[in-house]
């Protein structure tokens, strides 16, 4: 079960929504939210943060940007952070890119330099992300609603403009997408000025059988301390938890219990807390 949608919620208070949102991690950034909200700091940020491979980007690195402050916004605001990052219950291209750029802050797949951000979304705008990895490698990374066949075979010429335009060859594309349809040839390798491109589909989904909800409080337990209490709509999946604690914790003995209900409005405070995963995490400490 995901977390309420907005309308169906009892209590839409600023108070509410406010508690909720300072349960959302990591950290929402100083950087994404003036993006996120299209703030009027946003001409600031588009000065300072300008992307040197496009105008229209702007780049931003996780290691040297503040945590955002979230104690002045407005109940609209905080509305739609509720309905895109815990309800999600939005699922267009805005949507998309933006639990996107979440999850890149967890990911370890992907050694991340700096991310280039479109600064506006807009439904012509092909490409919404540039990653530039620390091996000197370009992602370029749409994110999209649906992905069907159409669209795809029409990124092949839209990916080739867009890397004229910023006189860059990208080494792999991601089509970050809500949805796909099973027939997507996504083996088919794109060819930019005689290179061939790699493709990954990454589509949104919800694991089914995870051992947790996302009204749900999750408590970790590194070698028997506590280290960290998270809200389940956090997470879609227990990998995406595990990801999450091995990326925050320095590893060791891990045990993550629930307690289910937490942030329900039925919740009496008298709910079991319950284990739902234990092992071991071994970090790799070489460079």
């Amino acid at each position: 079960m995901n977390f309420q949608y907005y309308k169906t919620l009892m209590d839409k208070s600023k108070e509410t929504l406010f508690a909720l949102i300072e349960e959302i991690v990591p950290n929402i950034l100083e950087p994404e939210l003036a993006l996120f909200l299209e703030e009027v700091s946003l001409k600031k940020l588009k000065q300072e943060n300008k992307s040197p491979l496009d105008d229209s980007f702007i780049e931003i690195n996780f290691q040297n940007e503040n945590d955002a402050d979230i104690s002045n916004l407005k109940k609209d605001q905080l509305k739609k952070i509720y309905e895109i990052f815990i309800s999600k219950e939005k699922n267009d291209k805005n949507a998309i890119k933006w639990r996107f750029f979440k999850f890149l802050k967890t990911q370890k797949d992907i050694p991340i330099r700096s991310v280039h951000v479109r600064a506006d979304t807009k439904k012509d705008d092909f490409i919404d992300y540039i990653l530039e990895t620390k091996d000197n490698q370009y992602i370029f990374t749409n994110c999209n609603y649906i992905l069907d066949k159409e669209y795809y075979f029409n990124a092949g010429e839209k990916l080739a403009k867009f890397s004229k335009e910023i006189e860059q060859i990208p080494n792999k594309v991601i089509f970050s997408t809500y949805k796909t349809y099973r027939d997507i040839p996504i083996d088919d390798k794109f060819v930019i000025r005689g290179k061939d491109i790699e493709q990954e589909l990454w589509v949104e989904w919800n694991e089914l059988e995870k051992p947790f909800n996302g009204e749900d409080l999750l408590i970790i337990l590194v070698n028997n301390e506590k280290e960290m209490e998270v809200a389940g709509f956090n997470f879609s999946s227990i990998q995406n938890l595990l990801d999450y604690i091995y990326k925050y914790s320095n590893g060791g003995q891990i045990a993550i219990y629930k307690q289910q209900g937490f942030f329900s409005e039925s919740y009496d405070g008298k709910s079991q807390i319950e284990l739902i995963w234990k092992g071991i995490m071994l970090k790799n400490k070489f460079k």
